[in-house]
């Protein structure tokens, strides 16, 4: 894009749009860690590198709209970098208080989650469906204050439960 990055254009567009009247998706060729994480703080709810298939992509819209969040591969494995590589010096007490409203099988979920897992993968290891999980993190999210699946993964991490 001329004269504008998709972290800005994210910016500018979240300036004038809440997270819960429009949904934004990053879609782009640069997926170095430092845009991922500039990405999702602008506001993104998904990140996707134009690497992804055309099944993974569609599949990544239908997340986004249904309220969840997408992120690619590289996307996830930048976020899990980010927050492993530079985890914050003081547990956030608050954000691991809102973790003791999760079951123990929603809490299952969302250290998968935030070790990277797809929904498939966690449904595979825990011997239930893929919708089973999704519903998991998605009660996860609301318990905790997460507006999508980035940011429960960033809260994970900042309650000091790293997986």
């Amino acid at each position: 894009m001329p004269g504008i990055d998709g972290v800005e254009a994210t910016r500018r567009i979240r300036a004038d749009h809440p997270p819960q009247s429009l949904r934004v998706i990053v879609l782009t060729t640069f997926d170095q860690d430092d845009i991922v994480i500039a990405a999702l703080r602008a506001g993104a709810n998904g990140f996707l590198g134009k690497t992804v298939s055309p099944a993974e992509l569609v599949a990544g819209i239908a997340e986004v709209m249904a309220g969840g969040g997408a992120l690619s591969a590289v996307a996830t494995a930048a976020l899990i970098g980010q927050m492993t590589d530079n985890p914050p010096p003081v547990v956030d007490k608050d954000l691991l208080r809102r973790f003791d409203a999760l079951t123990p099988r929603e809490r299952d979920v969302v250290v998968q989650v935030a070790r990277g897992l797809s929904n498939e993968e966690i449904a595979a290891q825990m011997s239930v469906s893929p919708f089973t999980v999704k519903t998991h993190a998605v009660r996860a999210m609301t318990k905790v204050g997460a507006r999508d699946r980035a940011q429960l993964v960033s809260f994970t991490f900042r309650a000091g439960l790293n997986p």
